[in-house]
């Protein structure tokens, strides 16, 4: 009962952890959300919903994070314990043998049988042959998309 007991410690532990982590990164966001909503101005608007953006992100990454720590300590916690399946009201949880991994040791031990050669058109190349009045068949220069970019400031 007591490794029984650990785990639940464990599991508990780390779920209010990333709890913790999550609810900092939301309330970041809702406080950003909050300052920019009464903003009218176009000048003030975007520095502020740019605010809101790497809050976003920030949730993001806080939520990704819990999603990978809590599923390793699951998986290492069900295969400590020998716990079984186990079936909620929404899902089941169990704990599965991945597929053999292939693993090169040795590269250049490895016959040409089992080698594949991929060929792909060098961008670098035609961009440069395009942009100096070289017509290369099969490609043409296209202007890209707008990107977005936010940075932040060192204060």
């Amino acid at each position: 009962m007591s490794g029984q007991l650990s785990a639940t410690d464990t599991l508990a532990a780390r779920a209010a952890q990333h709890y913790e982590l999550l609810r900092a990164a939301v309330t970041q966001y809702a406080e950003r959300h909050n300052a920019a909503a009464p903003l009218t101005d176009l000048v003030q608007m975007i520095p502020a919903i740019a605010e809101i953006i790497m809050a976003a992100e920030a949730v993001k990454a806080a939520a990704d994070a819990a999603d990978r720590a809590l599923r390793a300590t699951l998986a290492a916690v069900m295969e400590d314990t020998g716990a079984p399946s186990i079936a909620g009201p929404h899902h089941t949880v169990s704990l599965s043998r991945g597929a053999a991994a292939v693993i090169v040791t040795d590269e250049a031990a490895i016959p040409n049988t089992y080698l594949t050669t991929k060929t792909a058109p060098d961008k670098a190349a035609i961009r440069s042959a395009i942009s100096h009045g070289i017509e290369v068949p099969g490609a043409v220069l296209a202007n890209g998309a707008p990107v977005l970019s936010i940075r932040k400031r060192q204060r």
